[in-house]
Parts: C-alpha cells; structure tokens; sequence
C-alpha cells in the first residue's frame, strides 16, 4: 500500500463495496449483507474514514480548480492541473491537448509563481494524506494541549 496508489485504490474498493451494500439493503431490507470483503471487514467506523478522506479530496481538488481558473487558466487546464498535481502524476497535464495558441493551456514553465505555489501545495496534499492536514491545522487541538 503505498501513498500514491495503494492506499487510494483500497478506499475506491471500500467506497465501491459500502455503495453495493447500501443498494442492497434497500432492495432486501430485511437480508444479510456480508461486512466483508476477502479478509477485510469494513466497520461503519472505517468506512466514516473513507468517505471523510473523500469528501477532503473532493474539497482539495475544488478549491485547487477554482484557484487555477481565478488565475487565468481555463477551467478545463485548471481542473487537469489540479488533478495531476493531486495525484502526483504531472505528465497526465499537457497543453498538446488543445490546438497550438489555446489561450489559457499554459505549459508547466510558463504558469506563474501563484499557480506553481497552488500546484506545489496541491502535491503536498496529495502525497501526505489530506485528513492528516486537516488534522495538523485543526485550532481546537493545538489549544486543547
């Protein structure tokens, strides 16, 4: 399970696995509906975990797009930008999508300090894990200490 891949793929399987349960239950509300998958057992605590991490992913992504476009990129560079940058995989951005010319497809080089520093932080959140982000810049336990 490394951060990059593993770990996402094992919460997209616990998602997957939560949202057949939940179709499930609502076709046979009264059936038995195994909390297992292989050797894996997802608790209702384990799957507030995955969904919290993304709903902060989400988050993540939104506010990352939105900063990008406010800077002048389009929405659909900023959008693929962001998700690059989220999921460290920076060739999956390339501006020899669009035609030669497209006003606001920026090649890595030409993006500005601002959109370097929002793509930079956007890669740290990514890598690290963002509740773990969250966690750090929570106030209420910083002053509880």
């Amino acid at each position: 399970y490394s951060t990059s891949g593993g770990i996402k793929l094992y919460r997209v399987g616990g998602m997957f696995f939560h949202a057949r349960a939940e179709l499930s239950r609502l076709i046979y509300p009264h059936g038995v509906i195994p909390t297992r998958f292989g050797t894996e057992e997802y608790t209702p605590r384990l799957m507030k975990a995955i969904w919290t991490m993304f709903t902060a992913a989400i988050t993540v992504l939104i506010a990352g797009s939105l900063l990008l476009a406010m800077s002048g990129m389009a929405w659909q560079a900023s959008l693929t930008a962001t998700i690059a940058a989220f999921a460290n995989a920076g060739p999956v951005y390339s501006p020899e999508w669009v035609e030669r010319g497209a006003a606001g497809w920026p090649a890595w080089s030409q993006m500005d300090v601002f959109q370097k520093g929002v793509l930079n932080i956007i890669m740290l959140a990514g890598r690290m894990e963002v509740i773990a982000l969250v966690a750090v810049c929570n106030p209420y336990w910083w002053f509880r200490r």
